[in-house]
C-alpha cells in the first residue's frame, strides 16, 4: 500500500518533499485568498469580527461605506486617541499584557492639534457613508468634539447637547455628549449625560452604562453607583467588566474568582478562537508524538490541557489580588530594577507557580508510570492549555488574525517548554524526594528567571533595544525542553509522521488559513504584505525548530 506506515516515514523526513509541499501550500493559499478578496462580503457584514480591518488602516476606506453608527464611533475613538475598549472583559482577559488606554481619557491641547490632519480624513470619509443624514450628524458631531481644537469642541457640544435635550432626541446622542465631556474633563456633565442615554435607552445603551459606571467609581459617587445596580430595567446588561470591578471594590474575594472563571468561558470571537485551537492542535500533535500510543492517552492529554487551561485564569486571578490589593503592578517609569524584578517575581513567578499548581493533581498519577516521557509531555500540555486560552485574549484585543501566527511559533512552545521542564523535575522530586528536591528547585527557578527575562526585554522600554536577546532565551529553553523529549522518547520507529513534518506543514497550512481569513474583510495586497511580513519575522524562531526536529 502506497500510504503505508514505511512510506509516511519516509516522505515526513524528507526534506525536499516537505520544502515542496510547503511551497505547494503556500501557493494554493495564494490563490484562494485572492478569490476571496475578489468575491468576499465588505466588512459589515463578513463572519469576521467587524473591527479586524484596524490593523489595516490604508483599506479602511474602502470598505468604511457601509459601517453602521457604532462602529463609525469605534473607529472615531481611536483615531482621536480615546481607545475606546470594545471588549469589556480587558482586565480579566490579559493580566500582564499591555493595556489599551481608558475610554474617554482626556487628550492635552498639544495633542489635539496634532489631530486637525486625523479629523479632516474621518470627516471626509464619513461624507462617503451611506448612513442617514441626521446620524452623519451626529457623528460629525463627536469627531470635532474629539479631535478638534476648543473652538470646534465648543460647537460640538452645543449642537449634541441641543439634540440630546429634546424629548424625542435619538440614540447616542447623549452618549456622544458624555464622550466628549469625558475629553475635556468635565466629569459630571459626563455623568449626567451618559446617566441620560442609559434612562432613555435602558435596553441599548450597554456601552454608555459601561462608561457610567467608569465614571461613578472614578468620581467615588457610591451611593449613585449602587441605586444604578439596583435598577430592574437594567439586569442583565451590566458586563462582566463591571461586575469584576464591583466585586474588587467589595472586596468579595469569592465573586471575583468566580467572575474570572465566567470571563473565560467567555468566547467573543469564535472565528479567532478556532485559529487559536487550530494552532494548539499543530503543537499537540508534534509534541505528543514523542510519547506513542497518544490514542491511549487520548484522556490524560485532555485533563492536561483543561487544567493548564484554568491554571491561566487562576492568574488572572492572582494577577487582580496582587494589583488591586497589594500595588504590585508594572509601571514604565520605575527604575529598570524595580520593572525587572516585576517581570520575574510577578509574571514569571506567578505564571510558572500557578501551572505547575495545578499540573500537580495529575503528578502522582505520573510518578507511578514507567516512562518519564509522560510526566514532560503531560507538563507541556498545561503549557499549552495555559498559552491556548491567554491567545483568545491577545488575539481578540490586538493581534488579529495575524497575532496567530505569531503566537503560534512563541508564546505556544514557550508555555509548553517551560512548564514541561519544570512539570518533569517535579514528578521526578516526588517519586525521590530526598534526591531531586534540589534539583526542582534549581530547574524551577530558571523557568521562572527565563519566562520573566523573556517578558522583560519585550516590556521593559530601555530593554527594548535588546530585544533579539529575547530569541537566544527562547531557543535555550526549547531546546531544553526538546532536547529532553529526544532523550526520554519511545523508539523513533513508533514515530508514523516526523514531528518536523508536523511542524513544516502545520505551519504553512496554518498561514495559509489566517492569509484567507483576513481577505474577508481587508484587500488580498494588504494581507499579502502582512502574510510575508510575518513570515519574515519569524525566521530566526523557525530555524530553532527546524534545527532541532530534523533528526527524528
Amino acid at each position: 500500500m502506497k500510504f503505508s506506515r514505511t512510506y509516511l516515514f519516509s516522505r515526513s523526513r524528507d526534506t525536499r518533499f516537505l520544502l515542496r509541499a510547503a511551497l505547494a501550500i503556500g501557493a494554493i493559499s495564494v490563490g484562494v485568498a485572492l478569490l476571496i478578496s475578489l468575491f468576499s462580503v465588505k466588512a459589515g457584514s463578513s463572519p469576521l469580527h467587524p473591527f479586524t480591518t484596524d490593523l489595516f488602516s490604508d483599506s479602511v476606506d474602502s470598505i468604511s461605506q457601509d459601517w453602521n453608527v457604532e462602529q463609525w464611533a469605534h473607529e472615531i475613538r481611536a483615531e482621536a486617541g480615546n481607545g475606546d475598549n470594545e471588549n469589556p472583559h480587558e482586565s480579566l482577559d490579559e493580566p500582564d499584557g499591555p493595556k489599551t488606554p481608558g475610554i474617554g481619557l482626556p487628550l492635552g491641547k498639544d495633542e489635539s492639534e496634532e489631530l486637525d490632519g486625523s479629523l479632516e480624513d474621518i470627516l471626509d470619509r464619513l461624507s462617503k457613508s451611506s448612513l442617514p443624514d441626521s446620524e452623519l450628524s451626529l457623528l460629525r458631531d463627536l469627531a470635532k468634539g474629539l479631535m478638534g481644537d476648543e473652538t470646534v469642541s465648543a460647537v460640538a457640544v452645543s449642537h449634541l447637547q441641543e439634540t440630546s435635550g429634546g424629548v424625542s432626541a435619538p440614540r447616542f446622542a447623549a452618549e456622544f455628549l458624555g464622550d466628549v465631556r469625558s475629553r475635556m474633563h468635565d466629569w459630571n456633565g459626563a455623568i449626567e449625560a451618559f446617566q441620560q442615554e442609559v434612562d432613555r435607552f435602558p435596553d441599548e445603551a450597554d456601552r454608555a452604562l459601561h462608561r457610567l459606571m467608569q465614571l461613578l467609581r472614578q468620581e467615588s459617587r457610591t451611593e449613585e453607583l449602587k441605586e444604578l445596580q439596583s435598577r430592574d430595567d437594567l439586569k442583565g446588561h451590566f458586563s462582566l467588566h463591571d461586575q469584576f470591578r464591583q466585586a474588587i471594590s467589595e472586596r468579595d474575594y469569592l465573586k471575583l474568582l468566580v467572575l474570572s472563571i465566567q470571563g473565560d468561558l467567555q468566547f467573543h470571537d469564535p472565528w479567532l478562537v478556532l485559529l487559536s485551537l487550530f494552532a494548539a492542535a499543530i503543537w499537540f500533535t508534534i509534541i505528543t508524538q514523542f510519547s506513542g500510543a497518544w490514542r491511549k492517552k487520548g484522556g490524560l492529554y485532555l485533563i492536561a490541557i483543561v487544567l493548564g487551561y484554568f491554571s491561566a485564569t487562576a492568574t488572572i486571578y492572582v494577577h487582580t489580588l496582587q494589583e488591586n490589593f497589594l500595588n504590585f503592578t508594572h509601571n514604565p517609569n520605575d527604575s529598570i530594577l524595580d520593572q525587572l524584578i516585576y517581570c520575574i517575581a510577578g509574571i514569571g513567578l506567578r505564571e510558572e507557580f500557578l501551572k505547575l499548581l495545578l499540573f500537580v493533581p495529575l503528578v502522582p498519577f505520573l510518578a507511578k508510570r514507567d516512562h518519564e516521557i509522560d510526566a514532560l509531555i503531560c507538563a507541556g500540555l498545561v503549557g499549552l492549555g495555559f498559552a491556548f486560552n491567554e491567545n483568545t485574549g491577545y488575539i481578540f484585543r490586538g493581534g488579529g488574525e495575524f497575532g496567530t501566527w505569531g503566537r503560534f511559533l512563541t508564546a505556544n512552545f514557550f508555555h509548553i517548554a517551560l512548564t514541561g521542564v519544570a512539570g518533569l523535575s517535579l514528578v521526578r522530586c516526588w517519586r525521590w524526594p530526598e534526591r531531586q528536591w534540589d534539583n526542582f528547585l534549581y530547574d524551577f527557578l530558571i523557568v521562572v528567571a527565563a519566562h520573566g527575562a523573556y517578558d522583560a526585554l519585550l516590556m521593559i522600554p530601555a530593554l527594548m533595544e535588546y530585544g533579539i536577546i529575547y530569541i537566544i532565551i527562547f531557543a535555550l529553553i526549547a531546546y531544553l525542553f526538546l532536547d529532553q523529549a529526544t532523550h526520554l522518547m519511545r523508539p523513533q520507529s513508533s514515530m508514523t509522521i516526523s514531528p518536523l513534518a508536523v511542524f513544516v506543514l502545520g505551519s504553512a497550512l496554518l498561514m495559509g488559513v489566517v492569509l484567507c481569513y483576513a481577505c474577508w474583510a481587508v484587500p488580498f495586497a494588504q494581507a499579502l504584505g502582512a502574510y510575508l511580513s510575518g513570515l519574515g519575522g519569524m525566521i530566526a524562531i523557525i530555524f530553532v525548530f527546524i534545527n532541532r526536529l530534523r533528526s527524528l
